[in-house]
């Protein structure tokens, strides 16, 4: 940042290259100065609404005014979710039959009727056009473009911190001396007499290399190659065992075993049940076809898709985080058993909902409604091979139905 400062890049080439590191190790700080040293105004404005910071945008508006900014002016107030401002830029662009749909969509009644009487005066017509707009329906439907307020707003993502290394340090490293000395020379033993308080401050040899010190090299060749002499073979048996070869394969080069890795909720889910339903909730929708196949012969899967999916949705739960991050998805497990082992999904369908389903179709049987009677009884024999029933009793009244 400060040699940012000094070199004065009219170019603004230097601030670019900041903003985008920034951006990369999220400082947002940094990246709204850059953003601001180089006036690039729509990223700053798309970082402002990244950041929920609401005041700055409103300051992004006013600029975009000022600075006759057709484009940044309607994307700054997308940003902003204020629909009347849009209805003002594209009025004052000349595109009045938007500015009147968008008017009409958003319950901006006064604006819409003025719009509405310009293009009249213009010799057009503003019938059809909210029709026009939103036909289709679904998610064609004119709707407020609010943008999701970000939870985490002032605060950068979190860094960790590097010691700052640099050439005017280099001073205060001490080098221990390991230059090789003759047998002769070198003393029996250390002594505790012999240990020094001023050399513990400075290393084993007290040696701190300053940019004066010069290398004696005179004694390079005071090492011969017949002084060294190694065998052909190293010998295997100097009491190092040899892990390789997958002798220990839980234990890493450090030494930490790691320990195994468990199953899945949803695979112990099917390893603990033969039940449809069960395999539906994990996901494992072959294996639940295979048992409906098996134990009561579903060819047609079809009419039963909805109740699987339903199976599969309700044993799950997704819980938000902050923004920016992705939800974290966790499995419902059945109270009634030990998370583990016994570990089981949550049910979907259970024997108390039929019953209310069987006296619904009871009912509109006895009404007269035999549409609704009969979609309801075939609603109760599509539910029944993935429901799951608590003990035998409930067991022998669902093979009754």
């Amino acid at each position: 940042m400060d040699s940012a400062f000094q070199l004065k890049d009219d170019s603004g080439e230097c601030w670019r290259d900041i903003g985008a590191e920034a951006l990369r190790q999220g400082n947002h700080q940094v990246v709204e100065m850059s953003y601001q040293k180089t006036k690039d105004f729509d990223r700053l404005s798309f970082l402002y609404m990244l950041t929920g910071n609401s005041e700055n945008l409103k300051k992004m508006l006013k600029i975009a005014t000022m600075r006759k900014d057709t484009m940044g002016r309607y994307n700054t107030a997308l940003f902003l979710g204020d629909a009347a401002e849009r209805v003002r830029v594209l009025e004052e662009t000349g595109n009045h039959n938007l500015a009147f749909v968008c008017a009409k969509i958003h319950s901006l009644d006064e604006e819409a009727g003025r719009i509405a009487s310009v293009i009249v005066a213009a010799g057009g017509t503003v019938e059809g056009l909210v029709e026009a707009a939103t036909a289709g329906g679904g998610s064609r439907i004119g709707c407020l473009l609010q943008p999701p307020t970000p939870i985490v707003r002032a605060n950068n993502w979190p860094t960790i911190s590097l010691p700052k290394h640099s050439m005017e340090n280099m001073e205060n490293v001490v080098v221990h001396d390991i230059s090789p000395s003759s047998g002769e020379d070198a003393p029996e033993k250390w002594g505790e007499d012999e240990f020094d308080e001023s050399q513990a401050a400075k290393g084993s040899s007290g040696v701190v290399p300053t940019p004066d010190d010069d290398l004696d090299l005179s004694d390079v060749d005071a090492w011969d190659e017949d002084d060294l002499e190694f065998g052909d073979e190293v010998p295997d048996d100097y009491g190092i065992k040899n892990f390789n070869d997958g002798a220990m394969p839980d234990i890493d080069n450090s030494g930490c075993a790691m320990p195994k890795a468990g199953q899945t909720a949803s695979a112990v889910w099917v390893s603990n049940s033969s039940h449809a339903a069960d395999h539906a909730a994990a996901g494992s929708m072959e294996t639940a076809m295979q048992l409906l196949h098996r134990q009561v012969a579903i060819a047609h899967y079809v009419p039963l898709k909805s109740y699987m999916v339903g199976a599969f949705l309700g044993a799950q739960v997704s819980i938000p985080f902050t923004g920016g991050s992705c939800s974290l998805p966790l499995f419902r497990n059945d109270a009634s058993g030990f998370p583990g082992k016994e570990s089981l999904p949550l049910k979907g369908l259970k024997m108390r909902l039929l019953e209310l389903s069987l006296k619904e179709s009871f009912r509109a049987f006895q009404g007269g409604k035999f549409t609704d009677a009969m979609n309801g009884f075939m609603e109760i024999i599509q539910k029944i091979p993935l429901t799951v029933t608590d003990g035998r009793n409930e067991g022998m009244e669902v093979r009754i139905y």
